[in-house]
């Protein structure tokens, strides 16, 4: 985890425990400091083929 001194938030990378290589960012919103995660964009670009 890692702090981001200039918006004052949270944030690190997670992996689901059965699949390490689909790895996607967890973080605080700058604005309302929600937690927010890019799991399902990931999942989406797997399935859509990009890298």
């Amino acid at each position: 985890m890692d702090f981001d001194f200039i918006h004052r938030t949270y944030l690190s990378y997670a992996h689901p425990a059965n699949d390490p290589s689909l790895i996607f960012y967890v973080g605080q919103d700058i604005e309302s400091k929600e937690i927010q995660d890019l799991y399902p964009y990931e999942v989406n670009k797997r399935n859509a083929g990009r890298k």
